[in-house]
């Protein structure tokens, strides 16, 4: 069988990266006023809107509730723009330090990782023969299942933070589901009822020693080559300078705040109407489908009209776990039927009952699917 190199999977995912970010810079582009590139498929003008976009390389800080400083690395001011409105859609970052009571551990970008560092060629040039992640939720349970899809890490150790099951909220069946998947099917050890006790990197050895408690209070000692931190995101609104907008100006206060139209609220003359943050910027959803229907409702509450047409509806959103085989909700499930009181059926779907499920002609990963409608 091919072994894939970790250098090979590294480029795969640079290529790919590098096509999806070249292809959004050109319609990006594309709708630039440029007179010199004819080579662009579409312009501005072409919908009969006349707008434009305006690309600035560089970063952003507020100076007030109507101007932005753009400057480069060495902190050198380009060029001040005010706008009436600002949309921030910064994204966010993995969480590199993780403190839970008296636990606490921070990413070294050598042995004990974030996703941002994976790739990193001084973090790792070669597949681990073990790994534990810590974490395990959406981000946590997909890269155990990329480790073990190459087949070349061994000792794959899905550490759940103390929580008895995976994805506490879904459904049981779901998390038991996903569980026994990747424990028989992906050999990955689901450390549930465990809560990490401390970490320390053993520089000798070149390990990284992880000490934690079970449920009956007994200590285990795990050594593992790289340790992944999959236990959240922090939104990138940290260096914009929000607090030059808020009533008190204070630098530590840095709590985001919107109202029902995603404005941010608490600036020094009441909320800040013309200031709207959408995806993970906002901290809460982390979904690509929420993000865009976010962006949509900002910008269409700032031009369109006060009644946008695209609603903010989080009851039926959409998402998709990448495990094997793919695990994807919509709307409601069980726990948040029951928890408001709704009737409701619910029904259980083999794959293979549909002709499109199957893929390469593998059957035996089409579980079983469950849909379930509310109201009934």
């Amino acid at each position: 069988d091919h072994i894939c190199t970790f250098d090979s999977m590294r480029n795969r995912v640079y290529e790919s990266t590098d096509i999806k970010s070249n292809h959004y810079l050109r319609q990006i582009q594309g709708l630039q006023r440029n007179k010199d590139n004819e080579n662009v498929r579409y312009s501005s003008d072409e919908a009969g809107g006349g707008g434009e976009i305006q690309l600035f390389d560089g970063k952003a800080r507020f100076i007030n509730k109507h101007i932005i400083e753009i400057y480069d690395d060495k902190k050198r001011n380009i060029q001040r723009i005010k706008s009436k409105y600002f949309l921030i859609a910064t994204g966010s970052r993995p969480r590199k330090v993780i403190e839970r009571g008296d636990f606490y551990v921070e990413s070294d970008g050598e042995y004990i990782l974030t996703s941002d560092d994976i790739l990193n060629e001084s973090a790792m040039n070669e597949w681990p023969e073990s790994i534990l992640i810590y974490g395990a939720g959406v981000i946590g349970c997909e890269f155990a299942t990329i480790f073990s899809n190459y087949g070349i890490t061994k000792n794959i150790i899905l550490f759940n933070d103390g929580r008895d099951r995976l994805l506490p909220r879904e459904d049981p069946e779901i998390s038991q589901f996903l569980t026994d998947n990747l424990q028989f099917q992906s050999k990955v050890t689901v450390a549930n009822n465990v809560k990490m006790k401390y970490m320390e990197i053993d520089y000798k050895a070149k390990k990284v020693k992880c000490v934690f408690n079970n449920g009956d209070n007994e200590q285990s000692v795990v050594y593992v080559d790289k340790v992944l931190l999959a236990a959240g995101r922090i939104p990138n609104v940290d260096n914009l300078d929000l607090h030059k907008i808020r009533e008190n100006n204070d630098k530590n206060y840095t709590k985001i705040e919107v109202d029902n139209h995603l404005r941010l609220r608490d600036t020094r003359n009441g909320n800040g109407a013309n200031i709207y943050l959408c995806g993970d910027a906002l901290g809460k959803w982390g979904l690509v489908s929420v993000a865009e229907m976010e962006s949509r409702h900002c910008i269409e509450y700032m031009f369109a009209s006060k009644n946008p047409i695209t609603r903010l509806l989080y009851d039926d959103i959409s998402s998709v776990m990448f495990v094997r085989p793919e695990i994807s909700c919509i709307g409601m499930n069980e726990i948040e039927c029951q928890k408001r009181l709704i009737s409701y059926k619910c029904a259980l779907l083999r794959l293979g009952l549909i002709n499109r499920s199957v893929i390469d002609w593998n059957v035996r990963n089409s579980g079983p699917i469950q849909p379930k409608q509310a109201g009934f």
